[in-house]
This record gives structure tokens, sequence and C-alpha cells, in this order.
């Protein structure tokens, strides 16, 4: 699926419309997606989100007209689009390995207990989310909200049982359903986090 970024680029520079690009390398990807089983939502969303690299990225149409009706130089326009669309185009494949790395952690705190989770995960983690340009200290806050997420989620949220344990009567279903709407803000949270790094590292930058 980085490929699918890749070809974008490529063809943004070279096309400079932003439907053409995801239709040309979505007519050719999309065949690809089907014959090797990959993830359907995320494959297509690449596509489209990549296409949209046609509009930044010289020789942008959309450039040309911006140009024309506001008498603003177009090699200087074009001269400013190259560098934030390279950026977005990284950005774009960063974020698509964050989410899978979001996504793992929310499928294995279904099953493993927390300590377990971090001591076999982070090792091998958080060098691939540094590596991408994420800030270790932004990643540790939202690797806290993920495992807080893994705590009150079903089968194996540790906090379910322990409330559970403290009942004198009723059913763990009772626990996991009332829940679920604050896993649901968890998760809002860490969207948030994700878009607003600053809501993490806003603070600490005050100080150090």
């Amino acid at each position: 699926m980085h490929s699918n970024i890749g070809a974008c680029t490529s063809f943004a520079a070279i096309l400079g419309s932003t439907v053409a690009n995801a239709a040309t390398i979505g007519t050719a990807a999309i065949p690809q997606m089907e014959r090797n089983g990959y993830n359907c939502k995320l494959f297509l969303g690449t596509l489209a989100s990549g296409g949209t690299l046609g509009i930044l990225i010289p020789p942008s149409i959309n450039i040309i007209i911006y140009g024309a009706l506001t008498d603003t130089s177009i090699p200087e326009l074009y001269l400013a689009g190259i560098a934030p669309g390279a950026i977005l185009a990284l950005l774009f494949s960063a974020t698509k390995t964050l989410l899978i790395i979001v996504t793992l952690y929310l499928v294995l705190g279904l099953f493993l207990e927390t300590l377990t989770l971090m001591i076999t995960t982070i090792p091998i983690i958080a060098p691939v989310v540094f590596a991408l340009g994420y800030d270790p200290v932004w990643f540790g806050i939202t690797l806290m909200l993920l495992i807080e997420t893994a705590l009150i989620t079903a089968p194996l949220g540790l906090n379910l049982y322990v409330v559970q344990g403290v009942r004198s009567s009723g059913n763990v279903d009772d626990v996991i359903l009332g829940a679920l709407p604050f896993v649901l803000a968890l998760m809002v949270m860490v969207g948030l986090l994700i878009a607003f790094s600053g809501l993490a590292l806003g603070l600490p930058a005050l100080f150090y």
C-alpha cells in the first residue's frame, strides 16, 4: 500500500489532475488488491487520498487556475507546492503505518494482559514509530490510552473482572456493556492525539 502513495506521487508530477491520478493508479492497483487479499478499506483509502496529491504537486491544473484567477505567479506556486506535496506523501504512508499499529494494539489488548502486551511489543513497535518521525513522549501517552482501552475491553479486560469480582451478584456482561461508552471515549481521545499531537506535547514544551 506504500506503493499506492508512491505511484500517486509520481503520476501527480505527470498528470496534474487528482481525478485522473486516482483513476489511473486505481485501475492498475485494484486488481492487485483483489488478487492478494489486501485490506480493502485501507487499500482503497490510500488510492483516494494519494490521488489528491495531483492538486498540490506540479504540474497541477488547479494551481494554474488559481494563478490565472488571482494573477499570482504560477511558477512560484509550483515551487511552493513541491515541499508540502512531498511531506504530505510521506505523512500519508506514515499515517497508514500508525493506524496499523493502533489497530494491532487494540486487537492484542483483547487477549493479552497489559504488562505482557507492553513488554513483548514496545521493543519492536517503538523503534518503528520513532523512525516514522513520531515523538517518543507523544507515543508513550498514546500507548497508555490504548492500554487503558484494553483494560476495559472484553474478553480479557482486567478491570472488567476486578469490578465484577467485588460484586455480590450479577453477570460480567453488565460491566462489559457499562464500559462500552468509555471505550468509545478513549478511542475518540486516541484519534484526537493522532490529529493534534500538541494535546500531549504542549505542556511539556513549556518546561523542557
